[in-house]
């Protein structure tokens, strides 16, 4: 499986690749034929210029002839002397308008130009994916509530129906089966994933230190001070200072991607399967934040969530570390 993902990667990089490479051949090409056209006529300007220098030229000399050979109240010398009048304003014309000529038209290497920066800014937005910023995290077990139990790794998530249950104000007991990350943010960008499939009931968020300092008096996504993303009943839904927004999610995601721009103030969901976005929180960060994870307990099943790895952490020759790791999409 993770050898046949990376000969797909690799012939699609290659494709881009070539891509990339034809259209930088047809750009140019487009250059070259147009810096040939503006030379081409530039040297037409050259040709014309020593034309009419010769024709000044011969313009003085007959001139001179005029003035010692011809009487120039005959009509040959009249004749002659409008003819080199129409010369003298043909030349004068071409060097009033010499320097309009000689202006290179740049409007077609502009558009070129922009053309190729369309290119470029559309592929930085296409190729920043959220999991360049792709990071490990690991669950803080000091954090967790209820009948949450957490594998020697800190990266799975159990929940069991039985064992006695920690009261809380009848309220808020859903509040009960949260735990937060170890890590927390206060800069830049991350990102970094969860496996909820199987699961009927779960959130996942984030929350800012003031949450932590209170954890047990709110749920994910009913204060202020928390952002969430919420399955509960086929219902997918977005929460923030307790309010709620449907969202229409046809296929519930099994993977979840979790992408936070601490500077901007973003905090978008993704449905890694699929690669749509679920939903984005514009706001503002003024406090260190934490992912954050709670699971529905279901009473009678124990229930699991998964933190994905999506750094290699060393464990792993270094040549399946590069190549086998399946980086998704």
């Amino acid at each position: 499986m993770f050898e046949q993902t990376r000969v797909n990667l690799e012939k699609q990089y290659e494709e881009l690749q070539e891509l990339l490479d034809h259209n930088k051949e047809q750009a140019f090409r487009l250059f070259l034929a147009q810096k040939e056209s503006l030379l081409q006529g530039l040297d037409t300007l050259v040709l014309q210029d020593e034309q009419n220098q010769q024709t000044m030229a011969n313009m003085e000399q007959e001139l001179l002839q005029l003035k010692s050979s011809l009487d120039c109240e005959s009509p040959a010398a009249l004749l002659k002397i409008k003819e080199l009048d129409t010369n003298v304003k043909a030349i004068e014309d071409f060097y009033k308008h010499l320097k309009k000529q000689i202006c290179v038209d740049n409007k077609r290497l502009k558009g070129l130009e922009n053309s190729v920066r369309q290119i470029v800014e559309e592929s930085k937005e296409l190729l920043t994916r959220p999991w360049k910023f792709a990071e490990n995290i690991t669950f803080d077990e000091t954090t967790a509530c209820g009948n949450l139990k957490t594998s020697a790794d800190k990266t799975t998530l159990h929940c069991t129906p039985s064992g006695p249950q920690k009261q809380y104000p009848k309220q808020r007991e859903e509040a009960a089966a949260t735990i937060l990350a170890t890590q927390f943010f206060t800069s830049g960008c991350h990102y970094w994933e969860v496996e909820v499939k199987n699961l009927t009931g779960w959130t996942v968020g984030v929350v800012d230190q003031g949450w932590k300092k209170r954890r047990r008096e709110e749920a994910l996504g009913q204060d202020k001070s928390s952002w969430a993303l919420q399955l509960d009943d086929g219902m997918l839904v977005a929460m923030h200072d307790d309010e709620i927004e449907i969202l229409r999610e046809q296929n519930h995601a099994e993977r979840l991607g979790i992408f936070l721009d601490f500077s901007k103030g973003i905090l978008r969901f993704f449905n890694v399967d699929t690669g749509c976005v679920l939903h984005t929180f514009f706001a503002k960060f003024k406090m260190p934040v934490y992912p954050a994870f709670s699971i529905k307990n279901e009473n009678t099943n124990i229930v699991s969530l998964m933190l994905c790895k999506l750094v290699p952490t060393g464990d792993l020759p270094v040549e399946t570390a590069v190549t086998d790791i399946q980086i998704p999409l």
